[in-house]
């Protein structure tokens, strides 16, 4: 059973698990299209991206896609997280500006209005 340590608090998962199955076990909150249980997870919209570090180095991943592997340490909400979650919800704002869920994860991420021109109609 992997091990790994989520913002600081150390977790045991099931062999198979998702980050963001182990975020969600601690009752950490990650935004996700993708999590809903009749879409399988794709990493596509890039919203639930968080920061791994494993073997001194750091990237970001999104965790609906990324294996809770032994060791890994995961940032959910540093500074390079939330700036790339931001982005994501920018470039999704501008793709479907009339899309509720994706106003709503905007909305909560501080974010807005887009600076990039949005899709017609």
């Amino acid at each position: 059973m992997p091990r790994l340590i989520i913002n600081g608090n150390e977790i045991e998962v099931e062999a198979g698990a998702r980050v963001l199955d182990a975020a969600k076990k601690l009752g950490i909150e990650i935004p996700t299209l993708c999590s809903h249980k009749a879409v399988t997870p794709q990493g596509a919209c890039r919203v639930c991206v968080v920061e791994i570090e494993s073997g001194g180095r750091s990237r970001l991943a999104a965790s609906c896609t990324h294996p809770a592997e032994d060791g890994l340490n995961v940032r959910t909400d540093s500074e390079r997280v939330i700036n790339s979650r931001k982005l994501a919800l920018e470039l999704l704002l501008a793709q479907a500006p009339e899309s509720e869920v994706v106003r709503e994860l905007a909305l909560q991420a501080g974010v807005t209005e887009t600076r990039f021109e949005k899709k017609e109609g």
